[in-house]
């Protein structure tokens, strides 16, 4: 197989951070490979994925899609007030006390472009995300990018529920 640019197999996720589970970048072929460098999970340790099908830049789907120029959260703010008077029919809860964060989080499940950018404790998960497409015909490789939040990011609301 040729390497990209990165030293990376064509056809291959990476997984990717600064983290000692998640080096920098490595290549995997096989899914045992790939088990094997993330290891068991830890209890005690809460580690974020995000599988993407190529090895773009970490940058929500409304900064991808709004014009040069005009203002995001502009952009976002429209599209949401305008989801929300759609969805309402359609909610099983009550919209009432629900935040923007609860709405944009609703929206984004639904395809709406947001600043939020979809992670999972998955391994697994963000894996499926990154190779689950692939075809022969695909160049490039399948990215897993792994992050380990500090205390104050909010790592520590993940198993929290709302």
């Amino acid at each position: 197989m040729e390497s990209d640019e990165k030293g990376r197999q064509e056809g291959t996720p990476a997984a990717g951070s600064g983290d000692d589970l998640c080096p920098e970048t490595v290549t995997v072929t096989t899914l045992h490979e790939y088990t094997a460098l993330l290891g068991p999970p830890e209890p005690d340790k809460i580690i974020l994925y995000r599988g993407q099908a190529a090895d773009w830049p970490l940058v929500p789907k409304i900064a991808r899609l709004t014009p040069r120029g005009r203002e995001i959260l502009a952009t976002e703010e429209a599209l949401l007030a305008d989801f929300k008077r759609r969805a309402l029919p359609y909610l099983r809860l009550s919209p009432y006390g629900l935040t923007d964060w609860n709405w944009l989080t609703i929206a984004q499940h639904h395809g709406l472009p947001t600043r939020l950018l979809d992670w999972t404790t998955a391994s697994l998960t963000a894996l499926l995300f990154a190779v689950g497409d692939f075809s022969p015909e695909q160049s490039g490789s399948g990215v897993v990018w792994c992050y380990t939040p500090n205390t104050g990011d909010g790592g520590d609301l993940i198993d929290q529920q709302y």
